[in-house]
């Protein structure tokens, strides 16, 4: 069966950075979980944004047993997760937006 839940603990685990430096416009397809956007390589402010997009699928699980996401290749996690979503949140102790 699968769960709903929110993508909380996304933002530690695709980069340990403020992702919204890097990237924007980010959106999470709930019927892929493909999540997309346009991102630079933070270098510069003259950085062409290029679109990108990332399988969650490829690189992520729902694990049951320690009710958590964890890294694993082809991990399928769109098994466990149905309408999965994140949202911006202000960090309370750093104030820049961070992915939630």
């Amino acid at each position: 069966m699968k769960t709903v839940f929110a993508l909380l603990p996304l933002i530690s685990a695709v980069m340990a950075e403020n992702i919204s430096s890097t990237c924007r416009n980010l959106t999470l397809d709930p019927a892929t979980e493909v999540l997309s956007g346009a991102c630079n390589d933070g270098q510069g402010s003259n950085a062409a944004w290029q679109p990108t997009s990332l399988d969650l699928n490829t690189c992520l699980v729902f694990d049951d047993d320690q009710n958590q996401i964890l890294w694993q290749l082809y991990g399928n996690f769109g098994a466990q997760c149905d309408s999965c979503h994140f949202f911006w949140n202000k960090d309370p102790v750093w104030g820049f937006q961070r992915l939630n």
